[in-house]
């Protein structure tokens, strides 16, 4: 039965060293999709230890190749105070290139901005789009803060 545990264990770490080498080569030859997953991965710990650091600089790569979902990473770990100084130009700059990129959770993130003057100028009627546009996507977060705008 150890043996049978131990093998299954060792088939894991070498499957999952694979997976990581896989998508670090695909992330490489310029697939956002895989960078956004080996940036997650750093940040959770999945290639060893904890390197949110490395996730970041690899969200701004996927960022750079267009993907929104790595630009809306990138304004989400500044916006939570990690890794460098709170700014907030840069943040709603992330968040902006996010939504026009076509990632909802940017547009409602950028509307947030909008609405409490977070590194653009307070502009409810943009605020107001932006959460618009989301929640026409489904994204319930983007409703209930278009709801809530005074």
């Amino acid at each position: 039965m150890k043996k049978i545990l131990i093998i299954l264990i060792s088939c894991s770490v070498i499957s999952n060293a694979y997976t990581i080498k896989e998508i670090t080569t695909a992330c490489n030859n310029g697939s956002s999709k895989s960078c956004n997953k080996l940036a997650s991965m750093y940040c959770m710990g999945q290639v060893g230890n904890i390197d949110k650091k490395k996730g970041l600089e690899i969200y701004k790569k996927s960022c750079e190749l267009g993907d929104g979902k790595g630009c809306y990473q990138i304004g989400h770990m500044l916006s939570n105070k990690e890794h460098t100084r709170f700014n907030d130009f840069k943040i709603a700059k992330f968040y902006h290139k996010s939504c026009k990129s076509g990632y909802i959770q940017g547009c409602n993130s950028l509307g947030y901005a909008f609405e409490h003057g977070k590194g653009v100028r307070k502009n409810y009627a943009k605020a107001k789009e932006l959460y618009t546009k989301a929640c026409s996507y489904g994204f319930d977060l983007a409703c209930q803060n278009y709801d809530n705008l005074k």
